[in-house]
């Protein structure tokens, strides 16, 4: 038996004894998402779970896996047990994919929908007063993105045929379009784009009630019940709260977009589970509407 072969052994039993009783949670963190400030956001929400819920379920490890994945492909990754949660907007089909995590993350703020723009359409933007002027632009949006179907269904002209990786560069280049964004995700995206001919527009909002949930394996219970149980205590206490809006980006954005005096066009949402409590949506994006800007 040579040493070497030894040592491994040694190591891999130690670091079994170590991991004995400790929960390790693995989620996608590729090095595209690992400039988006919204993806480190979910990761504190998850982190801020796990910790309120240690009395009760014990240790955790964040295992950060990273592969770049599309929201469909999470699905799978899920189901072939490659990671453990996720974070997105949440629709009655994706509940038959995996198990949500039924309480909020994010205030509602991803109904509420800011436009990037080009620059040269900022005039002609501002004077949409509805759908029908909305129109006479498309929307883009992804194409497995629950916005898109949204949208649609709403009747706003939307366009789902160009890749993602592509929006920016084609709204740069083209005066038809404009990119309908989160409020929390618009402004931190525009400062790392690379085209400065990309404004947001200050006139208008689309609002829609939507909540991004965890969501887990449909077989991994106790991970859907020790993270349900960690986000209804952080509620209760206040500190997912504290969390969002107090998280830097966040702040950055409520300060710029003042959504309280934009023309508000709001949108219901055929997506939404039955479950899920519409009028508490509206509230919380109420609180987020209601931010004023830094004076």
């Amino acid at each position: 038996m040579s040493l070497k072969w030894f040592c491994g052994v040694c190591l891999v039993l130690l670091s079994q004894f170590v991991y004995a009783g400790t929960d390790i949670v693995r989620f996608v963190d590729a090095s595209g998402l690992r400039k988006n400030p919204n993806n480190r956001y979910f990761i504190a929400v998850l982190d801020l779970a796990l910790q309120k819920s240690q009395r009760e379920f014990g240790d955790y490890i964040l295992q950060p896996i990273d592969i770049p994945i599309t929201q469909k492909r999470h699905f799978v990754e899920l189901s072939l047990g490659r990671i453990d949660v996720f974070w997105t907007m949440a629709s009655s089909i994706r509940e038959t994919f995996a198990r949500p995590v039924p309480v909020p993350l994010a205030f509602g703020s991803y109904g509420i929908r800011l436009m990037a723009i080009n620059k040269q359409s900022a005039a002609r933007f501002g004077q949409i007063k509805d759908i029908v002027g909305l129109n006479e632009y498309s929307a883009l949006s992804g194409v497995d993105w629950p916005d898109t179907e949204i949208l649609k269904q709403n009747g706003i002209v939307t366009d789902a045929s160009h890749p993602e990786r592509d929006f920016y560069h084609l709204l740069s280049t083209a005066t038809n379009y404009y990119f309908p964004r989160g409020i929390t995700e618009i402004y931190s995206e525009l400062e790392r784009s690379e085209f400065d001919n990309l404004v947001v527009d200050e006139h208008l909002a689309l609002i829609y009630p939507a909540v991004m949930y965890f969501y887990v394996a449909n077989d991994n219970f106790e991970l859907q019940t020790r993270l349900e149980k960690g986000l209804k205590t952080a509620i209760e206490d206040g500190s997912l709260e504290e969390l969002f809006f107090k998280f830097d980006h966040h702040k950055k954005a409520f300060e710029q977009a003042y959504v309280k005096k934009r023309n508000l066009i709001f949108l219901p949402n055929p997506l939404l589970p039955n479950k899920v409590d519409i009028d508490q949506i509206r509230e919380l994006q109420m609180k987020v509407i209601g931010q004023k800007p830094k004076h």
